[in-house]
């Protein structure tokens, strides 16, 4: 019954999804996260539905899809791609995006290693946190 529930769910929030729905989207990225592996088609429909989100300035699937992309190296441009949406999230200063934007800037990932800016952004963190 679980199964079937769970089903009902996605399908539901695939519809919202496609119509535009950022809620639905987040929802959506997050269950399929949660029972699949990298890799599978669940996997890409996920990224795909945060990305859909993330580009209606949605902050939760901007944070989620950089966290995602920051720990999957096998991906084109992981690194870049979350250091992209860790900047648009730490522009609205919230501290874990301040905090995980100064991290790739300090060691090189995904951006060029600027041990200036990724203070710049630390200290940015300490004023938001």
């Amino acid at each position: 019954m679980n199964d079937a529930r769970n089903n009902f769910d996605i399908d539901s929030l695939r519809v919202a999804s496609e119509h535009g729905d950022c809620d639905a989207s987040v929802r959506l990225g997050q269950l399929l996260l949660q029972r699949c592996g990298f890799g599978s088609g669940e996997f890409d429909e996920a990224i795909t539905r945060l990305e859909q989100a993330a580009g209606m300035d949605h902050t939760e699937a901007q944070l989620l899809l950089a966290n995602v992309l920051a720990q999957v190296h096998a991906l084109p441009d992981a690194d870049a791609r979350a250091a992209h949406w860790y900047d648009a999230v730490a522009k609205k200063n919230h501290p874990e995006a301040l905090a995980r934007l100064g991290d790739m800037y300090l060691t090189g990932r995904g951006v060029a290693a600027d041990d200036e800016a990724g203070a710049h952004v630390e200290l940015a963190e300490e004023a938001a946190g």
